[in-house]
């Protein structure tokens, strides 16, 4: 059996690098010509073989590497099986991926305000959390080396955050050549503190203006930098950037180019902002850092943060490769990482459709220097309703203590996390229904 395993496995390969590679490759790179005859046919047809290959490329890689402890069937039966908002407000799993999707397309297409262009190019931290893969890891640095290279105008910021306190980094960097060290700065950690810690504490320390997150046993294209300085040219409004990515495995061969929706507002059914994520500074100083209770899945809760309060930028551009192996997040720990993203799925979609329907459900109490400008929005959501909760619904006790004004964005923010408690207290049976929250 092992040795049919090995021979399926090596053909499993070769079918990926030599058939699906280019197929994906050629996919994603057709350009419709102006006058083409059927435009709306081709684009219909290219989404729908886009979203085909790219939602089985992840079972064809565990057939090629069984090796490696994931399963994406499995994966998808235990989602059926974690249906919670469904479950708590008696509504039918598809509806309110319906309505989550309308809101969510709404947010999506709003006009942007006007920003003047600015004559000042863009500054870049690239953050890298190192924990383990020391050998990915140069790799890795050479990546970002190269991509530098090719941008010799642009102001790069190199921000190592060293989480694996049995590794000297500084003797590794070392090694490098001066054009590249200079532009390093270390921070390490006499304890492994986790990825959302270590990247929460450089988003603090960092310098440039654009934010751009790299694993530290995956690779940054040659290229990054260039097209990400048009981008921001051409999208002045844009403060959430995501590109493509390709998919390689452990010698850095191409699997395939991954294919996606290229529509920020299908986020609640998948994370399809996890590479390259390029985020503006500022805007972590407006939603927030990563949560920790959303810890290997942050970057996918904030993508749908940044969703329901303004558009992301989704761009055609490959600027990133992935690398799939034994201990990588994606299959070392699928399990886990599948539960807490569909924690925040759920949580997402209870709180739009609170944002949508009201808030019947819930029973404010409303204290604090700042309680008048909060108790009117509460109050208002709590009775004019589109339609009526179920009778047999938990009500829930919520004691807010408001210490800032109300705006639309806290408020949006605020549903998230009680959605996020009242997620978790079901899924767990807690039978406590008062919830205490501040803002």
């Amino acid at each position: 059996m092992s040795d049919f395993k090995t021979s399926l496995a090596f053909c499993i390969r070769k079918f990926l690098t030599k058939v699906l590679t280019p197929l994906t490759g050629f996919i994603q790179r057709q350009e419709l010509p102006e006058n083409a005859e059927f435009p709306l046919i081709w684009k219909k047809i290219k989404y729908v073989i886009s979203y085909w290959i790219s939602s089985r490329c992840s079972g064809v890689i565990t057939f090629a590497y069984p090796e490696i402890p994931y399963n994406p069937i499995q994966t998808r039966r235990q989602e059926s099986h974690r249906e919670w908002t469904s479950a708590l407000l008696g509504i039918s799993s598809n509806k309110l991926k319906k309505i989550a999707t309308k809101f969510l397309i709404q947010e999506q297409c709003c006009t942007a305000p006007a920003i003047p262009q600015k004559t000042i190019p863009p500054s870049f931290t690239i953050l890298v959390c190192f924990h383990h893969h020391l050998d990915y890891f140069k790799d890795c640095l050479h990546s970002i080396q190269e991509a530098i290279r090719c941008s010799p105008s642009t102001q790069v910021e190199v921000l190592i955050i060293n989480d694996d306190p049995s590794i000297d980094l500084s003797t590794l960097l070392a090694n490098y050549d001066f054009s590249l060290r200079q532009k390093i700065v270390l921070r390490s950690h006499v304890e492994n503190l986790g990825i959302c810690c270590s990247l929460n504490d450089a988003i603090t320390h960092a310098q440039g203006e654009w934010l751009v997150y790299l694993d530290c046993d995956d690779l940054l294209e040659p290229s990054a930098f260039s097209v990400l300085e048009r981008t921001i040219a051409e999208h002045p409004a844009a403060r959430f950037i995501s590109s493509r990515a390709i998919d390689i495995d452990t010698d850095s061969d191409i699997l395939f180019w991954r294919l996606r929706s290229e529509h920020p507002y299908e986020l609640i059914k998948n994370n399809f902002a996890g590479h390259l994520k390029v985020i503006k500074k500022e805007l972590h100083q407006d939603l927030g850092l990563f949560k920790k209770t959303f810890e290997g899945c942050q970057d996918y809760e904030f993508a749908l943060r940044t969703a329901i309060n303004e558009p992301l930028l989704f761009i055609p551009d490959y600027l990133y490769r992935y690398r799939w192996h034994h201990d990588t997040q994606t299959v070392s720990q699928n399990q886990r990482q599948n539960l807490i993203a569909m924690r925040a799925r759920q949580s997402y979609m209870l709180a739009i459709y609170w944002l949508t329907h009201g808030t019947e459900m819930i029973e404010w109490h409303v204290t604090g220097p700042e309680a008048a400008s909060w108790e009117e929005e509460c109050s208002s959501s709590s009775q004019n309703l589109y339609s009526k909760s179920s009778d047999n619904q938990s009500r829930y006790s919520v004691s807010l203590q408001a210490t800032t004004p109300y705006d639309q964005r806290r408020w949006k923010l605020l549903l998230v996390e009680i959605a996020t408690l009242v997620i978790d207290r079901y899924r767990e049976n807690d039978a406590n229904i008062s919830l205490l929250v501040k803002v």
